[in-house]
């Protein structure tokens, strides 16, 4: 492991959280991870694993704002203090006794970087369920619970960041390819997908080999264990145009169907409710729109 640093001991350090001083030139970041050996007379070796949420530079020495500029001129003695606070994610084992002061800190990696994501815990009775769902700030691959997508666990994913870069949409394709080809989804041929696209024209091209993938990007699917190849099939669906049943789009002419229902399907499937938000049955108005769907479904009976 690389040693990055020491536990620092003019700040408090507790079982959940405590800052590294970084020495030399060393390099800590937002969402490193790290681990910390300690060792007591009654437990034993205990390993603290934890992420970096917060780093810092300062000058020490200094007392006033302008006494910057002053030690920069070499005209007054300072240390540049180099610090990083840590969240702690696990403790083994678990003893809640903080870490000591001075204790080395190491930069998680392998093994280490398995045991403070949990990574060894992904799993059931039929093998790993560890999905690839991209990289950490040091490359290393990053894992997504499967149990936590596909329901066993739960079934919720939320996908944060900046609106109108279609980054958001580009890692919700990923983390879908991820599912339907890492091999990590049981029966992932049976699985079917439905996507919604509300922005432009982009997501018609899924079939579609990408034209800017670069070798870069190649290699990191490969490390993921994932083809980079286009999505197979796929069945693309658009609302007509307004004067006929071609769908409604400019970028693409071909393999795709037009979305729609004519009037005698409307009312053979029964689609009135749907026209209204709030169609309870127990209102003035639900017993009305039930009573003109099944009307309607009656007349269209045998129509084409």
């Amino acid at each position: 492991m690389e040693r990055i640093g020491v536990v620092l001991g003019r700040r408090e350090a507790t079982p959940l959280e405590f800052w590294v001083g970084v020495e030399g030139e060393g390099l800590l970041r937002l969402d490193d991870l790290v681990v910390v050996e300690a060792f007591h007379p009654k437990v034993g070796r205990v390993r603290y694993f934890g992420m970096v949420d917060h780093v810092a530079k300062a000058h020490e020495g200094e007392a006033y704002d302008t006494d910057t500029f002053l030690a920069v001129e070499g005209r007054i003695p300072v240390s540049l203090a180099y610090v990083a606070h840590v969240s702690v994610t696990r403790i083994l084992p678990e003893e809640f006794l903080p870490p000591d002061p001075g204790s080395p800190v190491y930069l998680a990696q392998g093994e280490e970087l398995e045991l403070a994501l949990y990574y060894e815990a992904m799993r059931n009775q039929k093998g790993s369920t560890k999905l690839p769902a991209g990289l950490l700030k040091n490359g290393e691959a990053a894992y997504l619970n499967l149990e936590f997508l596909n329901g066993v666990k739960g079934g919720h994913v939320n996908i944060s960041g900046i609106s109108g870069v279609a980054a958001k949409t580009s890692y919700a394709t990923f983390l879908i390819k991820s599912l339907l080809e890492s091999g990590v989804l049981e029966d992932a041929h049976q699985a079917k997908v439905l996507l919604f696209n509300v922005k432009g024209e982009d997501l018609f091209f899924l079939d579609k080999p990408n034209a800017r993938l670069t070798e870069e990007a190649r290699r990191v699917y490969e490390r993921l264990g994932l083809p980079a190849t286009p999505f197979r099939s796929v069945a693309f669906l658009a609302p007509p145009r307004k004067n006929g049943y071609v769908p409604d789009l400019e970028t693409r002419l071909e393999g795709v169907k037009a979305y729609h229902w004519d009037l005698v399907q409307f009312c053979q499937r029964g689609l009135l409710p749907f026209l209204f938000a709030d169609r309870g049955f127990m209102t003035n108005l639900g017993l009305l729109v039930q009573h003109l769907t099944e009307k309607l479904r009656r007349l269209a009976e045998g129509q084409k």
